[in-house]
């Protein structure tokens, strides 16, 4: 009885920390995000957000290195699941292209619940040129990891371009849906997602005389 008894309290602690862990990025998020949200992202200072928390300056880096990193926080939590997801599907057996369409549809699905704070990022970004150049680095980072990713296990160098070309087209074309699923109300990020996957889908020509038809 009493060796059943010592193995089970361990794990208390550790669920009791990780649920405080949470706690507090939760807070140092939300109270980040509605600093910059009611004064825009350049007025707000480090200071400003563990003021407003009530929490201490080496609190707040313990958790996040930048004020960058707060604000991008979903997006890139999102980016490590969709990530992980490809990875699942490819040990799974199913080929890369169409395990990256599957993992950024999937990954799709959960943004509908978080439109407000892509919403706030895209307006942040216009009214910040600091910020704008930031999202652009990270997003040159971030397409050089998944095509990364994508080119895991490709053994051929002759392929590697095809591939870049392949996992940044796929990126890209997701990103283009998340612009316009933004700023668009009555649809949602999977269906606007499946439309550009369709279009890339599309032989170049074919779109040309649609495009032409159109305006003619």
């Amino acid at each position: 009885m009493p060796a059943a008894v010592s193995s089970e309290k361990p794990a208390a602690p550790t669920g009791l920390r990780e649920r405080k862990r949470e706690l507090v990025q939760r807070l140092l998020l939300d109270t980040a995000l509605g600093l910059f949200a009611s004064r825009g992202y350049s007025a707000v200072t480090v200071e400003h957000i563990v003021q407003e928390a009530g929490v201490s300056r080496s609190t707040f880096f313990r958790y996040f290195d930048t004020k960058d990193a707060v604000l991008f926080h979903h997006s890139a939590q999102a980016l490590d699941d969709m990530l992980a997801d490809f990875a699942a599907r490819r040990r799974a057996g199913t080929g890369r292209r169409t395990a990256l369409r599957q993992a950024i549809l999937a990954a799709s699905v959960p943004f509908e619940e978080q439109r407000d704070y892509f919403r706030l990022l895209h307006r942040l970004m216009e009214q910040d040129r600091s910020l704008r150049l930031s999202y652009a680095e990270n997003n040159r980072a971030i397409t050089n990891r998944v095509a990364g990713l994508y080119l895991a296990d490709t053994a051929d160098p002759g392929s590697a371009l095809a591939g870049r070309v392949e996992a940044a087209a796929l990126w890209s074309a997701s990103l283009v849906a998340m612009e316009t699923w933004i700023d668009m109300e009555g649809v949602d990020l999977h269906t606007l997602t499946r439309e550009a996957f369709a279009a890339l889908d599309r032989p170049a020509d074919d779109a040309g005389r649609r495009d032409a038809g159109g305006r003619g």
